[in-house]
């Protein structure tokens, strides 16, 4: 297979992806990006190689866990609020000053 686009993404069917899974396989470790699978002309699936796997996966985790941080922060505002340990400010720089 010749050198993909980055930007265009490569749509194979089933059929052809059974007679030419090596060469996927291959293309994918190769170039990298990723395939759509297609299912009688539709999209079903996206088949990627494991570095773009391990990458997605990676900041996805990282996506969680600062979204953990965050829900953290505002159960501590809201505790700090509660407990009130908050000052109201007229503005942010009075308040970061």
């Amino acid at each position: 297979m010749r050198r993909p686009s980055k930007f265009i993404p490569r749509i194979i069917g089933m059929a052809k992806l059974q007679r030419q899974t090596k060469t996927v396989v291959r293309d994918l470790d190769r170039y990298g990006g990723e395939y759509i699978l297609s299912v009688r002309e539709k999209p079903a699936a996206v088949i990627m190689g494991l570095d773009r796997y391990e990458a997605l996966r990676t900041l996805e985790e990282m996506k969680h866990h600062e979204e953990d941080e965050i829900l953290d922060i505002v159960a501590q505002g809201n505790q700090e609020y509660a407990a009130r340990k908050t000052v109201k400010a007229a503005s942010l720089s009075q308040l970061l000053g």
